[in-house]
C-alpha cells in the first residue's frame, strides 16, 4: 500500500475533508506542521489511482494556489 502526505491549512480542511470522504481511501490525521496545517495521510493502493488523482488535483488547484499567491 502506498502512501501519500498532504499538509492542509486549516480553514480548507472542511473542504479537503468532503472530497477525501467521496474517494473512500484510508487516512489519517497525523497533526500539524510548523505553519499549523493539518498533516492528513492517504493509503491507497494501484487500483485506486484515479481517486488519488482526484485528491491531488483538488489539492493542486486549491492549496497549491494559495501558496503561489503568498509569493
Amino acid at each position: 500500500m502506498k502512501k501519500r502526505t498532504f499538509e492542509i491549512p486549516a480553514d480548507s480542511m472542511a473542504d479537503f475533508a468532503e472530497v477525501l470522504a467521496e474517494s473512500n481511501l484510508e487516512n489519517e490525521i497525523c497533526g500539524k506542521n510548523e505553519n499549523d496545517d493539518i498533516i492528513v495521510k492517504v493509503y491507497y493502493d494501484a487500483e485506486d489511482k484515479e481517486q488519488i488523482f482526484e485528491l491531488v488535483e483538488w489539492y493542486e488547484e486549491n492549496i497549491d494556489s494559495e501558496d503561489e499567491d503568498d509569493d
